[in-house]
Order: C-alpha cells, then sequence, then structure tokens
C-alpha cells in the first residue's frame, strides 16, 4: 500500500513544512506561479522502519500495512534522508523518533506560538530551553561523560544560562506543577554544576575535566588528594542521579499539561555508565526514580554521611 494523502498532509503540517533535522529545518517548498498548488514541494518523506524488510531498519516489528502510516514517516530533506538511510546503524528507530517528536514539539511552541495562550508561551519557552541548553538529544552521551569527569563546555555554559532562566521567569501560576518541576530542575542543576567545577578544569575551550595533574608526582598530600578525589567523584554521581530524576519529572510535568509528545519515547532519562566505572567495569544503566540524600564518603571509605553544600 503506498502513503496516503492524509497521512502525507498531516506529516507535512506537523512538521511545518521543514527538514525534522534540529540542525537543519529548511523550508522544503518553493512559491511556484505555474504549480496547481501554487508551491512546488521538494521535502522526502522517509521511513523510520524500512517499507520492506531489506529496507534501512526494515527488521522492526511493525507490520507492513502500518509502515506507510504518518506514525512510521518522518519528513527531512534530500541530504538527510540520504544521510540515514546509508548509516542505518547510526540512526536507529527510536532516535529518529525522538527527532520527530522534538520537531513537532518545536513547531508547536515555535512557529505556532502565536495559537498559545501567552502564559503557555512561557511555558513552552522554558521547555524549549531544557532541551536545547541540556543538550538533550544527546543526554545518553552527556552522562556517559559525566560519570568519566568529562563534561562539553556548552553543557555547562547551558546549564548555567538556563539556570539564570527559569529564575528570572515571569511565571504565569496557570500550571503550577511545571513551575514547581521547573524551578526543581534549576535548584538539582546548580547543585550538579557547582560542586562539577570544585575539582574540574577547562582544557581547550571544548571539556571540563577532573583535575589530576596531581597524580604525576608523589606528594605530601597525595592521600588527601586521593580522598578528594573519590569524594568529588561520587558526590557527582548523586548529584547527577537527582538532576536525571529532575529532568524526568520536568519531562512529565510538560507532557501532562502542554505536550504530551514531550520526550515521550524516553519516559525517564536514564543514566548510561558504558565503561563500568561505577560498576566493577560493567557497562551499566541507571534509571533514577526518587530522589537520594546526596552523601560524601567518609574518610574510612564505609561510612556515609549526609552532605550539605
Amino acid at each position: 500500500m503506498s502513503i496516503q494523502q492524509p497521512d502525507i498532509k498531516l506529516l507535512f503540517s506537523k512538521a511545518a513544512g521543514r527538514c525534522s533535522m534540529p540542525d537543519c529545518r529548511m523550508l522544503l517548498s518553493e512559491p511556484s506561479e505555474t504549480h496547481a498548488l501554487g508551491n512546488v514541494l521538494f521535502g522526502e518523506i522517509c521511513h523510520i522502519i524500512g517499507e520492506s524488510k531489506d529496507g534501512p531498519r526494515g527488521n522492526g516489528l511493525l507490520p507492513m500495512e502500518e509502515r506507510n502510516r504518518y506514525q512510521n514517516l518522518i519528513l527531512l530533506c534530500r541530504n538527510h534522508h540520504a544521510i540515514i538511510d546509508k548509516d542505518p546503524n547510526s540512526w536507529p528507530v527510536e532516535r529518529l523518533h525522538k527527532i520527530k517528536d522534538d520537531h513537532e514539539f518545536w513547531v508547536n511552541t515555535t512557529l505556532h506560538a502565536q495559537t498559545l495562550s501567552v502564559s503557555d508561551k512561557i511555558y513552552s519557552s522554558i521547555a524549549n530551553l531544557v532541551s536545547e541548553c541540556l543538550m538533550l538529544n544527546k543526554w545518553y552521551v552527556i552522562t556517559d561523560g559525566a560519570i568519566n569527569g568529562n563534561l562539553p563546555d556548552l553543557f555547562i555554559k547551558g546549564a548555567v544560562y538556563l539556570y539564570t532562566e527559569i529564575y528570572k521567569s515571569n511565571w504565569p501560576r496557570t500550571k503550577p506543577l511545571i513551575e514547581e518541576k521547573a524551578i526543581n530542575l534549576a535548584e538539582r542543576l546548580n547543585c550538579y554544576i557547582q560542586y562539577y567545577t570544585l575539582l574540574a578544569y577547562k582544557i581547550d575551550n571544548n571539556y571540563w575535566q577532573e583535575d589530576k595533574r596531581w597524580k604525576a608526582i608523589m606528594r605530601p598530600d597525595y592521600d588527601k588528594l586521593q580522598y578528594e578525589s573519590e569524594k568529588w567523584n561520587y558526590t557527582c554521581f548523586y548529584l547527577l542521579w537527582n538532576l536525571c530524576k529532575a529532568l524526568s519529572d520536568f519531562a512529565f510535568s510538560i507532557r501532562s499539561e502542554l505536550n504530551p509528545n514531550y520526550f515521550a519515547l524516553d519516559g525517564q532519562f536514564v543514566i548510561h555508565d558504558s565503561i563500568g566505572v561505577t560498576n566493577n567495569l560493567k557497562e551499566t544503566t541507571y534509571r533514577p526514580d526518587s530522589y537520594i540524600e546526596v552523601k560524601l564518603f567518609e574518610a574510612d571509605h564505609n561510612t556515609l554521611l549526609p552532605y550539605r553544600g
């Protein structure tokens, strides 16, 4: 079965006739005085799960009769269509669904902002900032780097900017759940960034890494610095855990009160440890489902104490 007109119209409408890739979003039409529709469309309708079993990502479980429906389609420019289909391993089904959802959310909150109430524009603006400043499309990579003491400078700058914007926002008080979760997210984010940068420094303006230069030579305070490093790593993990939980709570509030598609496929955000820094060199993914009291290792490395920082 070919793609039906209702699905084509729905796809172009929800994507606002633009490429869904966040670093592109080019308009996929040109005015034409001779064309019957008044515009020439050059966007490409791409399958998330391949139209056939032999196509890119074609081994998915989606029934064949559902593969030409709107839910399995994404609107892209010609270049990005070629990119995702020539390298399907780098563009799995889940990633493409997330890109599609994020783009449609961007359309609803940015291009269609005139249809929102003034209060909802404020909430939508904050939701967009969270997505962009915290690089949520790369959250797996961000958390993996964070556990290894390696955060992008762009993430830290974005976190500082987001924290400021949330706290200076003129909240309309019409959606208290979103406001509560946004402020909680800002507080958890600020705690994490403030503590992370205590023992990290910027390398080549690209990344903040744990400062391990003291390990280069044996020195009288070596044991003390070793202890401080361990304490820093464990505390950063706890703070990242709470940040991840706050992010899941914020996303839930947006889905509940503003846009049901906001990172809907993610459910809850997770922490990924690809090399097992936190689990005896075994790859691990954590799904924070509750907040934990931030703790530090005491000098004997056995007793856990509350941390008030």
